[in-house]
């Protein structure tokens, strides 16, 4: 049965066209496990979320012919056409600055007139140009980025980064410095610099300017992180901590596996809170990537081995605790007591109660399922609904189809 999904795809009559985002990326999360021929075949599908897994896998193996990398170049997936370019250029199409931008930046122009038009790119677009923008930055010749450099131009960093990121080893001193103080003194020094280039723009373009160091350095932060945990080791541990303590910086996923793979338990608390910040300069300040935090719950799992009852026990948000309750083994779960399992019944997030309702029927026996339910129910107080469904089913119907439908409804 292990083989079966790749089997089943050699054959493209035998290829599910339309998948849901949860059955498509359940369905090619080993994509290592696929031949060539299949993952081709699913280069067709309509989830924009499988064709880009599959085209990169593709290209990791260098199986992407530059026609095909043409082809999705067009893609309705912004990731996927910047993947393409980026695997077209490395085949040896030579791309403009300016067509890449229209390679990437497919959104329809936004109307200021009758006549005119401007570029209205959306934030993952805009993040997609930037990241493409900054690759080929880290292409040029360290010295060619050296004399590039603009000391006075308090917006412009994009050299500084690629700098610390296409020649770490280099630069990384300079970069960790930076990181220890936010970005603080190199800030002043840019800002400095700049208020004597351009002393006649008046008080109020400096007063504004200095306003938005904040701002800036979050951003640096962030930026600078990145690339700190790209490259760093377990010995920048202690600096990632102070600059997530300190700086309050922008979530990404190179943070998140930093902290995966160096973290302890005290960094539970760091992964819950990066993961709720989101980039404002790509994404709206209420924007949620579900990617970042199933990646969040897994790693606080894996920080919290051996110490399953501590972990609920802390104050985790009923958002991500339902996101663990999905990733978390079932020793783990089994670990759980009923005041635990009782006190999520009875919390206020209704996906929560849901989870763990769901999670029960998987993996309890009968007997505790019924003890849990008579529990739930004592004394005639107000209970939740969804519970009660679901630890009844398991109750009352045989138990291999009562976790066949919670599994099911679970996934």
């Amino acid at each position: 049965m292990k083989n079966a999904p790749s089997s089943t795809l050699e054959d493209p009559e035998n290829i599910p066209n339309h998948l849901s985002d949860s059955a498509g990326i359940a369905l090619f999360a080993k994509l290592e496990s696929f031949s060539t021929a299949a993952l081709n075949n699913c280069l067709a599908l309509t989830n924009a979320e499988v064709r880009y897994r599959c085209l990169h896998e593709l290209i990791l193996r260098r199986a992407i012919t530059i026609d095909t990398a043409k082809t999705f170049m067009k893609d309705s997936n912004v990731k996927t056409r910047f993947e393409a370019l980026i695997e077209a250029e490395r085949l040896g199409l030579i791309v403009s600055e300016d067509e890449a931008k229209k390679v990437i930046i497919k959104s329809e122009p936004k109307r200021s007139g009758l006549l005119s038009s401007s570029s209205n790119p959306t934030p993952e677009e805009e993040r997609w140009w930037n990241a493409y923008r900054h690759q080929k930055l880290c292409m040029h010749a360290e010295a060619d980025l050296i004399n590039s450099l603009k000391p006075d131009s308090l917006h412009s960093w994009e050299t500084e980064l690629a700098l610390y990121d296409a020649y770490f080893r280099t630069h990384s001193a300079e970069l960790r410095a930076n990181l220890a103080d936010g970005f603080k003194g190199a800030l002043e020094n840019k800002f400095e610099a700049h208020t004597k280039t351009f002393s006649n723009l008046g008080l109020d373009h400096f007063s504004t300017s200095k306003n938005l160091l904040s701002f800036i350095g979050t951003g640096l932060v962030s930026d600078g992180l990145t690339i700190l945990c790209r490259h760093g080791s377990n010995a920048d541990l202690p600096l990632v901590r102070k600059c997530v303590d300190s700086f309050e910086p922008y979530s990404s996923i190179e943070l998140l596996r930093f902290l995966a793979k160096f973290g302890e338990w005290e960094d539970i608390e760091r992964v819950v809170k990066i993961v709720g910040k989101t980039d404002p300069r790509y994404y709206g300040l209420f924007s949620n990537n579900d990617d970042n935090y199933d990646l969040a719950a897994k790693i606080v799992c894996k920080l919290a081995t051996r110490r399953t009852i501590d972990l609920f026990n802390s104050s985790i948000s009923p958002y991500i605790m339902t996101k663990i309750l999905k990733f978390i083994s079932n020793r783990d779960f089994l670990s759980l007591t009923d005041e635990h399992l009782l006190k999520m019944f009875s919390n206020e997030s209704d996906n929560l109660r849901r989870m763990v309702a769901l999670k029960c029927v998987q993996h309890l026996p009968k007997t505790r399922l019924s003890a849990l339910l008579e529990r739930y129910q004592v004394n005639g107080e107000y209970r939740y609904y969804n519970v009660i469904h679901w630890l009844d089913l398991g109750v009352s119907m045989p138990s291999d189809v009562a976790r066949t439908v919670a599994k099911r409804a679970s996934s």
